[in-house]
């Protein structure tokens, strides 16, 4: 996870020169959604497994206050920009 993050922030920097932004971009696009990927999976297997924690050992109320946590929320709030456009159409203007 840690080269996946690194990896990510290289891109961002990367792309903010319009050269290799330009030449590199399908290859942005897929870096993106492919780390997009891995962090949603790996966000709900969190969720998933959380249970085995005693603090978390109900299998609905444990799993919601544990995605109610201050890293899972800062965690859920880092992928959603990513789909927030599926869930909330953009309204184009006329």
């Amino acid at each position: 996870m840690v080269v996946l993050i690194i990896l990510n922030v290289t891109v961002v920097i990367l792309e903010t020169v319009r050269g290799i932004h330009a030449r590199f971009l399908a290859e942005f696009i897929i870096i993106d959604i492919v780390s997009v990927f891995i962090f949603t999976v790996e966000y709900f297997l969190r969720i998933w497994v959380c249970t085995l924690y005693e603090d978390y050992s109900h299998p609905i109320t444990g799993r919601i206050r544990f995605a109610l946590t201050p890293y899972m929320i800062i965690d859920a709030l880092a992928i959603f920009p990513f789909y927030a456009p599926l869930i909330i159409p953009m309204i184009s203007g006329s």
